[in-house]
């Protein structure tokens, strides 16, 4: 006579544990990709303002050290036939051909911005400086030109200080409220921004 097996099976109250701890694994991985994600987008972020500082200078370099300009104070990631755009004439120091053709340049468009400018096309993505600094003397200065103040655009000479004056940054939903589609008080990194300066080094700080 045979003796009968017994078989053991998870009671209710293990299933439920094993569920709970799948369900904390699972947020724990999914938080720690979210994490990584935000840390590569905005290091891609660095890496492109970056070139574009790059590419500022060699423009400057081509042009007796001056600098671009006049340009509007906000920048769209757009190759347009309009020389107060900073990619009108920077361009071709990213890879664009040298004839503007009205597309989006991907050299200086983070990734980060594709679903919003896959939206609003002309949507600024970086504010240049403009104003916020002062020479030995005390007196603004505005580095790509100022029409409305009948200023040219500086040289790179001109410039007190490069290694700690900002040439552009990171938009924000407050330098352009009416037509921004990013969230209040934030940039397309959320919390913080990356300023570029004049000798093409990238810093991050918070807002």
């Amino acid at each position: 006579m045979k003796t009968p097996r017994h078989t053991t099976a998870f009671t209710l109250i293990e299933l439920l544990a094993v569920i709970a701890i799948i369900a904390v694994l699972a947020s724990i991985v999914i938080a720690t990709v979210g994490k990584v994600r935000r840390s590569a987008a905005r290091a891609e972020g660095v890496a492109i303002l970056r070139g574009v500082g790059q590419a500022i200078l060699l423009y400057a370099n081509d042009h007796k050290g001056k600098l671009p300009g006049p340009l509007y104070l906000k920048q769209v990631a757009i190759y347009r036939s309009d020389t107060r755009t900073l990619l009108h004439h920077i361009g071709p120091y990213l890879g664009a051909p040298s004839t503007p053709n009205g597309e989006i340049i991907t050299a200086c468009r983070p990734r980060a911005w594709s679903e919003l400018l896959a939206r609003v096309p002309d949507a600024s993505i970086y504010r240049l400086a403009y104003g916020e600094g002062s020479d030995p003397s005390g007196n603004k200065y505005y580095p790509f030109g100022n029409t409305s103040l009948g200023k040219d655009p500086m040289t790179l000479e001109a410039i007190p200080w490069p290694t700690r004056a900002f040439a552009l940054r990171d938009i924000r939903k407050s330098d352009d409220a009416a037509n921004s589609p990013l969230p209040d008080n934030s940039t397309i990194w959320g919390d913080v921004q990356h300023l570029l300066f004049f000798d093409a080094h990238v810093e991050r700080r918070p807002l």
